[in-house]
């Protein structure tokens, strides 16, 4: 995909295409999903929702999941998490 796709902080997303499935409703399952890519440095950023198409409370359940999820791929758990910001 070339070095300027990976500078630019797109990363591609995989796409399964199955005779079970239409077309339609897997690229609008990857839209609607979000991704944790554990780079080299000291900061992971995920996307957790959008604060003007999501309600309050289903946001604070998309963080609180993210944040759930997200610890257990980190290695040294908690140990190793020294802050979470959010951002809307």
């Amino acid at each position: 995909l070339g070095k300027n796709f990976f500078q630019a902080k797109k990363q591609p997303v995989a796409v399964k295409l199955t005779r079970k499935e239409s077309l339609p409703m897997t690229i609008a399952r990857a839209l609607d999903s979000t991704y944790l890519f554990i780079s080299t440095g000291p900061c992971l950023t995920v996307k957790c929702g959008r604060a003007s198409t999501l309600s309050e409370k289903k946001l604070v359940e998309n963080i609180l999941a993210v944040v759930e999820n997200c610890v257990k791929k980190i290695p040294g758990k908690w140990g190793n998490i020294r802050e979470i910001g959010i951002k809307c």
